[in-house]
């Protein structure tokens, strides 16, 4: 039993080390994630049924042609005598029908409906790839987020520990108490706890990017010291608004389901107006009678004409006008909201992608102010001014700011993907433009 779980732990291994690995750039990622997305993969086919959905509306509306025939024998027995039928029959009929739709508004609603509803089916298409681009940006930033601070905190700890060495060699030879090497220790076994946490936290992140991915990727270790910023399109709100309603995709697929709702409203209506069509027939039939089959009569009829149904009392079309009067109203309820949440993702995203620039900037100053801190009490601590908690509070105050103003960079650009995914402007383009910076900084 150990040996076959031995075999299975080393055939996966092999074929964890045998899978291709993908170049995990954010662009990359993202083409990936594309081609294997079931949500994005699900809208796509929905668009190619709606694009079917026309070609049966057009369909309905056309001409129809259908070719029908029967054979018939019968006996007929006066006398049983002689056990043989006094009377036999035989039959054939051929006949070619051909219809045509002169005048149905409810076929011609339907035709014009599918085409709404195909512009429809193409907006969510294009939401769901938007949402596809937010949620790739967000595993890929997470990583990078959760690896920058795991490499904070190592540095860290490096530092901490020579501080935790020089505390000894201190006490050792009696200048300092015993207090600031266990401090130092104290120190030390917190960020070693932290450091835990974070590679838990950022192995469950990279295992996300690779569900999302749908194959192995190795993200590259890109280095810390980031600075260039995203450059917004427009600095005022108004502007990203316009943006919004004009070219959200959300927006545009809940607008468009309004005219789709008003389309099923009409075919409803139509359902009590006249129906009109045309129609024509060609028939060729032949019959034989008698014990031997020796009458037969053969002839050709043909007909056509135009026929007219007009409709006096239909209860359910009455009921169904009421629903479709409702289903109206309905979608132009959920347009409202999806313009308020449009609005409020936009927002969001718009300040905090100002907040985030801002703050990475003016953390520029503070970085280096608690860096002279530090080492001025590392220095007044040399000499005996200051004592190992106050090293390792500048130090921590150092650190933490370097985190904030990393994590702040990393949310500008994350929020400027955002904003643009909101209003329907991400590109490809917006993710190679953010592997260039990346790769400008290794």
């Amino acid at each position: 039993m150990r040996l076959q779980v031995l075999k299975r732990g080393m055939l996966c291994c092999v074929i964890s080390v045998l899978a291709p690995v993908h170049a995990a750039t954010l662009s990359n990622i993202y083409t990936l994630a594309l081609q294997d997305s079931p949500s994005v993969g699900s809208a796509a086919a929905q668009v190619d049924a709606a694009r079917a959905r026309i070609q049966t509306a057009d369909a309905a509306l056309g001409s129809k042609l259908a070719l029908s025939g029967q054979m018939k024998r019968g006996d007929e027995w006066i006398d049983w005598s002689d056990g043989k039928p006094n009377n036999r029959s035989k039959s054939r009929q051929y006949g070619l029908q051909y219809s045509h739709v002169v005048y149905r508004p409810a076929l011609s609603a339907g035709v014009d409906q599918s085409r709404m509803a195909l512009q429809a089916s193409q907006y969510q298409y294009d939401s769901t790839v938007d949402e596809l681009k937010q949620k790739v940006a967000q595993a890929f930033f997470d990583v990078l987020g959760l690896r920058a601070e795991l490499d904070l905190i190592r540095r860290q700890k490096q530092a901490v520990d020579e501080q935790k060495m020089l505390a000894k060699r201190s006490f050792e030879v009696g200048t300092v108490s015993i207090t600031d090497f266990r401090e130092a220790e104290a120190k030390f076994a917190t960020l070693v706890a932290q450091e835990q946490a974070l590679q838990l936290d950022l192995l469950n992140r990279e295992e996300y990017l690779k569900l999302l991915a749908g194959a192995e990727v190795a993200v590259d270790d890109y280095a810390n010291a980031a600075t260039s910023l995203p450059l917004l399109e427009s600095q005022t709100l108004n502007d990203w608004r316009v943006m919004l309603e004009s070219n959200s995709p959300s927006l545009l697929q809940a607008a468009k389901n309004i005219d789709v709702a008003n389309m099923e409203l009409k075919k409803a209506q139509a359902a009590l107006y006249p129906n009109i069509d045309l129609s024509a027939s060609i028939q060729r039939s032949a019959s034989e009678q008698g014990a031997t089959f020796i009458r037969k009569d053969k002839n050709w009829s043909s007909s056509y004409g135009l026929s007219m149904t007009i409709p006096l009392f239909d209860g359910e079309s009455n009921y169904r006008i009421k629903e479709n009067r409702a289903l109206v109203e309905k979608a132009k309820q959920d347009f409202r909201q999806a313009r308020l949440n449009g609005a409020a993702a936009l927002e969001q995203a718009f300040y905090t992608s100002l907040s985030a620039i801002s703050k990475y900037q003016g953390l520029a100053d503070a970085e280096e102010s608690a860096r002279l801190a530090w080492q001025a009490n590392k220095r007044a601590y040399e000499v005996g001014m200051r004592v190992n908690a106050d090293v390792l509070e500048a130090q921590s105050k150092l650190y933490e700011v370097r985190r904030d103003r990393l994590k702040a960079w990393y949310d500008a650009w994350l929020s400027f993907i955002k904003l643009k995914c909101i209003t329907g402007n991400a590109s490809l383009q917006d993710f190679e433009q953010v592997d260039a910076v990346l790769r400008s900084k290794r």
